[in-house]
Parts: structure tokens; sequence; C-alpha cells
């Protein structure tokens, strides 16, 4: 879980069928100004468990605002996340939509 004086709200939802059959839950935080904050799941591609997506410094392409940086933590059960080991790191140079 993220905690941050500007996040405007936490949304729950169910993620794809996990291994087991259950339904994995999601959520995504969301700024004040509507730009995507964070996103917690347990992404399966790479079975590391519960995970914090963390996607930062957005840029404007053609109107739209792209994070151009993200970066995933492992969370803890607890919900807290551990920085000391980032599983993805993207970083966004440019954007073409078409």
């Amino acid at each position: 879980m993220h905690s941050c004086a500007d996040t405007l709200r936490r949304s729950a939802f169910p993620g794809p069928r996990g291994r087991g059959g259950d339904l994995d839950q999601s959520s995504l935080d969301f700024h004040s100004n509507a730009l995507l904050r964070g996103h917690d799941d347990t992404p399966e591609v790479i079975n590391a468990g519960p995970a914090a997506h963390h996607p930062s410094e957005y840029r404007e392409f053609d109107g739209i605002m792209v994070p151009t940086r993200r970066r995933v933590y492992r969370r803890g059960e607890d919900g807290t996340v551990n920085k000391d080991m980032e599983l993805v790191t993207i970083d966004v140079e440019s954007v073409v939509f078409v």
C-alpha cells in the first residue's frame, strides 16, 4: 500500500485468475491530478509474489501524459515495499501514438 498525501484514491479490483484458480486482488493508486501513482498486484510472469509497480516521471506525448519510468518492487504481506531490489525496470525515451 502506498502512502502519499496527494493520493486521490485507491481502487481495488479482481485481477486475472491465478494458478490456483482464484482471482488475484489488484489495486491502483491515483494522484490528486488523476495520474497513476502505483499499482499493486501479484504478477505470475516473474513468479516473485506480491509486487508494487511505481510509475513516475510523467511526460506529455501528443497531449497524453505517460509515465516514462516504471519500477516494480516486491511487496510484503503487510503491504510494505522492499526497494532493495528492483524486479522490473522500464525507462521510456519516446512515445508515438499511431
